[in-house]
């Protein structure tokens, strides 16, 4: 009698990850592929990098120019980043992007990554447009200006912010580096100080 043939065990692959291609880097003669959190690539030619960026060039991180190099920004973020890097065609003529024109939320994200990634030009940029808008926008400057050490952007923040509505709500939301609160609580309190019934 013939023994009950067994169950074959299958082995199955793990699902592979869906990479794209941004619109813009996508030049198959550059010899650097970043790739974003969300799985888009970035193909860069690395002697842009080596004056605009004090991180992202050869000579200050560990790059094997072989592989794709992970980066934890989303591609909206970096797709505005490179282009202060990077003209996104090789001998084209390019204008930078126009940050007063930015959605809020890509604008500080941006603005972060620019100085995570010590982006001059972004980094400049960014940094004269928060003077601009730091009356509507005190919470996420300060956020920003304390973390990077513009103090003096910083303060202006903290003054602009105490008069806000739900200032106390909007400061657990964006204030989000340590030390940067107690920034905000000082004037904070010279405002009420001034103003004990809120007026």
């Amino acid at each position: 009698m013939d023994p009950t043939p067994q169950p074959r065990s299958e082995i199955i692959d793990p699902p592979q990850e869906r990479t794209g291609l941004s619109p813009l880097f996508n030049d198959a003669t550059a010899d650097i592929t970043f790739k974003s959190s969300d799985n888009i690539l970035f193909k860069i030619h690395s002697k842009h990098l080596q004056t605009a960026s004090a991180v992202l060039s050869l000579g200050s991180v560990s790059m094997d120019l072989a592989e794709t190099v992970p980066l934890s920004e989303k591609s909206d973020v970096l797709e505005v980043l490179f282009q202060f890097i990077h003209p996104p065609q090789e001998g084209g003529n390019y204008r930078q992007p126009c940050v007063t024109e930015m959605e809020p939320n890509l604008f500080f994200r941006v603005a972060e990554a620019a100085e995570k990634y010590a982006v001059f030009a972004a980094m400049n940029v960014c940094l004269t447009w928060m003077h601009q808008v730091v009356e509507k926008y005190p919470f996420r400057v300060l956020n920003h200006s304390g973390k990077h050490d513009y103090t003096k952007l910083a303060d202006e923040a903290a003054e602009a912010s105490v008069s806000v509505p739900s200032a106390l709500a909007n400061a657990g939301r964006y204030i989000t580096h340590p030390g940067t609160l107690a920034r905000w609580v000082r004037p904070l309190f010279f405002f009420f100080f001034a103003n004990p019934n809120g007026e």
